[in-house]
């Protein structure tokens, strides 16, 4: 029986666990994350280079994405000190709901991982603003330009990437190199 992370989630909180949720690639059986509980409560979540919210938001991304996952629970010793959320899961549903919502359009938007993309050095010149995501975004891009690359070595989560991508072809500060 192929279950989805919310529900296990909240199966978890109903039946006061504490322990990790481990979050894997079905096909490669890799590890990509893991959520923690404690006496039911999410209280933290790791996936790739990120923590708590950020990182469970990702990991309902991957699956929104129709990633094959697979779960695997662990009861364990959790302590109250790595706790980066602190939501109760009504809450936590909401504000996931609420993300998948926001997000739900972004894959669409996210460019074909084959392509090489440079940097523009008008947008110096034009003196536009950037913010921190796209900033850290073009620094990826130093160093790695193709866009499988830049999502695999770049220390936002996936849908930031897009996101930041998204809005610096939109200012003209990212080219396709050919």
């Amino acid at each position: 029986m192929n279950e989805n992370l919310i529900s296990l989630i909240e199966e978890q909180t109903f039946l006061n666990f504490t322990g990790r949720l481990n979050v894997l690639e079905r096909e490669k059986n890799m590890h990509l994350g893991a959520i923690f509980f404690y006496e039911g409560d999410v209280i933290n979540c790791e996936y790739h280079k990120s923590k708590g919210m950020e990182a469970l938001e990702s990991l309902f991304f991957l699956e929104f994405e129709k990633t094959n996952l697979k779960f695997i629970i662990e009861p364990e010793m959790v302590s109250l000190e790595v706790r980066k959320i602190h939501y109760p899961f009504k809450t936590l549903k909401k504000k996931i709901e609420s993300f998948i919502e926001l997000t739900s359009g972004q894959h669409a938007k996210a460019p074909p991982m084959h392509i090489r993309l440079g940097i523009d050095s008008s947008i110096v010149s034009n003196g536009q603003s950037l913010t921190s995501d796209e900033f850290d975004v073009l620094k990826t891009i130093c160093d790695y330009n193709k866009v499988e690359e830049i999502y695999d070595n770049c220390m936002l989560v996936r849908h930031k990437i897009t996101n930041a991508l998204v809005k610096l072809r939109k200012k003209k500060a990212i080219k396709v190199i050919k």
